[in-house]
């Protein structure tokens, strides 16, 4: 409990400085006053209602301490954010040996209950900026006017691969099957930092594996996977 606690008083505070260079996949928010930069992996953002869970990347410049005694240089955390309510709630935070949450894992803390993670949204704080970005208020002109939103992000990379437009037209069993291992997908932590094109083309190597009587396309189309090798089984516990 101690530990847990002594986590959370360190993820609200404000840390030191940061400079880096994470995948295109983490989406730049914002900095703080002295420069630690935060990121949102938009790809593994799931909505539910007013209610957005997501992964935050906090990266420092300068090593950090939290106060147990465990030094870190960047964070990531797993979070939802309630709109209506201006909440965050904590699920599990890691500390990384290094920026971009890369190196060894340092320490990590997830709370008992969703109250001991929960906090209200501060006026004028680097949570504030991120809330606006999760909600849908963008926080730069960058964002607003170049970034699509999730949804939309999903929809291209899906009207990009033809087999999967296909079968919802015209092919039930594979699209439900399609439907099927794309959740398995979703929740697969080595798919998290995947695009949504290298997942769709993922999701129609593992349909052709299990379905060879799935139809395709009536011409040879962009977004063509041909299937090699064993299909790769879900982990199981």
């Amino acid at each position: 409990m101690l530990k847990v606690a002594a986590a959370l008083v360190i993820f609200m505070m404000w840390p030191h400085s940061a400079s880096s260079n994470p995948s295109s996949e983490w989406i730049y928010i914002t900095s703080s006053y002295d420069d630690d930069m935060y990121f949102v992996h938009e790809p593994s953002m799931i909505k539910e209602k007013n209610r957005f869970e997501f992964w935050q990347l906090i990266n420092y410049a300068n090593i950090q301490k939290n106060a147990i005694g465990i030094t870190y240089f960047s964070t990531k955390s797993l979070s939802i954010i309630d709109c209506p309510k201006r909440t965050s709630i904590l699920k599990e935070l890691v500390f990384y040996s290094e920026t971009d949450g890369k190196g060894k894992v340092a320490d990590r803390a997830t709370p008992k209950s969703e109250s001991e993670g929960k906090s209200a949204i501060m006026p004028g704080s680097v949570g504030e900026s991120v809330f606006h970005a999760v909600c849908g208020k963008k926080t730069t002109k960058t964002n607003s006017q170049t970034k699509p939103s999730v949804e939309e992000q999903v929809a291209q990379a899906k009207n990009r691969n033809h087999y999967i437009t296909h079968w919802e037209a015209n092919d039930p069993g594979a699209w439900d099957e399609a439907l099927r291992q794309d959740e398995i997908l979703r929740n697969n932590p080595k798919w998290i930092e995947k695009s949504y094109d290298a997942r769709f083309k993922e999701v129609v190597r593992r349909v052709r594996a299990i379905m060879p009587e799935a139809t395709t396309p009536s011409s040879e189309l962009p977004g063509y996977v041909e299937f090699h090798g064993e299909l790769d089984k879900p982990s199981q516990k």
